[in-house]
């Protein structure tokens, strides 16, 4: 009986980790989604102030979260999303539009890609 509550205990322990990991992992690719459909809808403007700000929003939002998604995400998409982001405020220096939105739409889908790889599901497990 003894090694059947220990079992136990184990299994709720692993799965309430899991279940709290995937909460926070959802809220922080949430908030990074709404920063970049953000400077999204200021890009389309076209207005570098807007852009700048925008950007400056998300820089801070990414280094909020990237030490937790780190523990949790594949860094492949990761990387993707942080080089396009820095990408960015290079074009913004150049002045091309076409590529900072180019790498603004790479951004949302990274997180796009994420978001569904951290999903609990059989998909996801096998």
């Amino acid at each position: 009986m003894k090694r059947f509550v220990a079992a136990v205990i184990i299994f709720v322990i692993a799965l309430t980790s899991a279940i709290g990991s995937n909460v926070l992992v959802k809220k922080r690719i949430e908030v990074l989604t709404d920063d970049t459909q953000a400077l999204i809808k200021a890009v389309v403007t076209k207005d570098e102030d807007t852009v700048r700000e925008k950007l400056k929003v998300l820089i801070e939002s990414w280094e909020k979260s990237d030490t937790i998604l780190h523990m949790f995400v594949v860094h492949r998409e990761m990387t993707e999303f942080e080089l396009n982001v820095y990408a960015i405020e290079e074009y913004l220096n150049g002045g091309d539009w076409e590529l900072i939105r180019e790498c603004s739409v790479r951004m949302q889908e990274a997180l796009t890609h994420i978001q569904h790889s951290q999903k609990l599901s059989l998909r996801n497990v096998f």
